[in-house]
């Protein structure tokens, strides 16, 4: 559930608490997002978005996550029974440091964020399907989110992560010429709250976690990126947990992140932060990041090896309309038009999601800046 009025809630709630952030709007429609881009005076590497970083215990939640918590966690696995509790890295807190966004980092586990972030979503959605509450009624409603007023209560929950496992997920936008034309790269992704939706989200898109046992040789954006390009785009099968140095290794040796590594030292591919975003639905933050291939031959050389795509021009309707047209493919390749703006009426809050929408939007920004100089 994507409803407007939700949206109004969630910008409502947390518009003023955002120290310089900004809440997702695109033609007067609000985003259950919230963004702080990165600063425009010199691109950055994604890995200047990180700060200290600490191995911590496991997460200690609020008692009153408790009993709801495992709940919501049996609920899930008897639906996706392979639900693998691996590490995250985790937001501790964030801040600006100079005009950058900066996020200091701990150690985590996927179902401490489950059974905190997410069930805040799950807390959240149920209370206002039952309620659906006009603007007026907006205070008396946050008296039904018990666990979202638990962490309110600890401190500001947009640069502390006090009382939940804020898991750090990575929204990566790559935009690509073909046939003269820049797209934009999407795929397709279900919920674990509306099993029947699909959505819209960038990619590569991940959680950010290690997989080697020494956690802090894959702290970086940059390599949790190139891994799940390989895995997202290409359909690289994920191998066993915990890596081994070797595994670690083969992911450079892949033929296509040399092809990209190769692109980017010879300057037609940068990698580059965005900004950060917070999904307010579930109060996780996200690093989103541009992957811009200005090389043409990366399209003709790879579109054999992709997993499958979908090419959308300007006609493709809605967002709902193009899901539905396709609901197999993985992949779609959207056209941008020559002011590298999306098909009109594609974005929308129903189809996207928060993080999604946030590096889309922050990437087309960066990318007009970059290349239409303006």
């Amino acid at each position: 559930m994507r409803h407007p009025r939700l949206c109004a809630f969630l910008a409502w709630l947390y518009g003023n608490e955002a120290t310089t952030g900004r809440i997702l709007q695109q033609n007067q429609i609000i985003f259950p997002a919230i963004f702080w881009p990165a600063p425009e005076n010199a691109p950055l590497d994604p890995d200047a978005v990180l700060g200290t970083f600490q191995s911590a215990p496991a997460t200690s939640l609020p008692e009153v996550f408790e009993l709801p918590g495992q709940t919501y966690l049996r609920n899930l696995q008897k639906i996706s029974p392979g639900l693998w509790n691996g590490r995250t890295y985790c937001m501790k807190a964030f801040d600006l440091t100079e005009g950058r966004p900066t996020l200091t980092c701990s150690s985590g586990h996927f179902f401490d964020a489950l059974v905190s972030c997410d069930l805040l979503e799950f807390e959240l959605l149920s209370a206002f399907g039952e309620v659906m509450p006009e603007e007026e009624a907006f205070p008396e409603f946050c008296e039904r989110l018990t666990l979202r007023g638990t962490l309110h209560a600890l401190g500001n929950p947009l640069h502390h992560a006090c009382g939940r496992s804020a898991a750090i997920g990575i929204s990566t936008l790559i935009i690509f010429p073909a046939e003269g034309v820049y797209h934009v790269l999407l795929r397709s992704c279900g919920s674990r709250l509306a099993y029947l939706d699909k959505f819209f989200h960038t990619v590569p898109s991940l959680m950010m976690q290690p997989m080697l046992a020494d956690e802090r040789m894959e702290y970086s954006v940059r390599h949790n990126v190139y891994r799940e390009y390989l895995e997202e785009v290409f359909g690289a099968v994920e191998g066993e947990m915990p890596y081994t140095p070797a595994q670690y290794h083969d992911i450079y040796a892949d033929p296509a992140i040399q092809y990209l590594q190769n692109r980017e030292a010879a300057g037609s591919a940068r990698l580059l932060l965005s900004g950060v975003a917070m999904d307010l639905l579930k109060l996780r933050p996200e690093i989103c990041t541009l992957l811009l291939i200005d090389d043409p031959d990366w399209w003709l050389t790879h579109r054999q090896r992709l997993r499958p795509v979908t090419m959308v021009d300007s006609r493709c309707g809605s967002a709902a309309n193009l899901l539905e047209r396709s609901p197999a493919t993985p992949l779609y390749a959207i056209k941008l038009s020559p002011e590298l703006e999306l098909p009109t009426g594609l974005l929308c809050p129903e189809r996207f999601t928060p993080p999604g929408a946030a590096a889309l939007c922050l990437g087309l920004n960066q990318v007009r800046k970059l290349l239409l100089y303006i």
